[in-house]
């Protein structure tokens, strides 16, 4: 949001999409470390679905964000403001995934 030029927004992107690379690596492994393992269909199922579910409302998210503040407050600043929506949005999944229990933390000291 506030990066000030074209090539430093397109360096942000490019920092973003790598670290999004590992989500795809790392996010069955974590499921499967904190569900039971009669229960990884149902649960990848959810995490499928929920997938699915995020393609379709963060771009309407941020078009809903855009076309609605574009006319008010100009392009430039309504895309900031999408991105803002965007980050909050991460910002509320951060602190709901908190209250996720960690099993193999709670593993690990169960064996000490």
């Amino acid at each position: 949001m506030a990066v000030p030029t074209k090539a430093a927004i397109w360096l942000v992107g490019l920092a973003i999409g790598l670290n999004f690379g590992g989500v795809n690596a790392i996010e069955r492994p974590l499921l499967l470390s904190l569900i039971p393992d009669v229960e990884a269909g149902r649960y990848f199922s959810l995490m499928l679905l929920s997938a699915r579910v995020a393609a379709i409302v963060g771009p309407l998210l941020w078009g809903l964000t855009t076309a609605g503040l574009e006319g008010l407050i100009g392009t430039s600043l309504a895309y900031r403001a999408a991105v803002l929506v965007v980050a909050l949005m991460f910002v509320a999944a951060i602190a709901v995934l908190r209250g996720v229990p960690d099993r193999s933390i709670q593993r690990l000291r169960s064996a000490a």
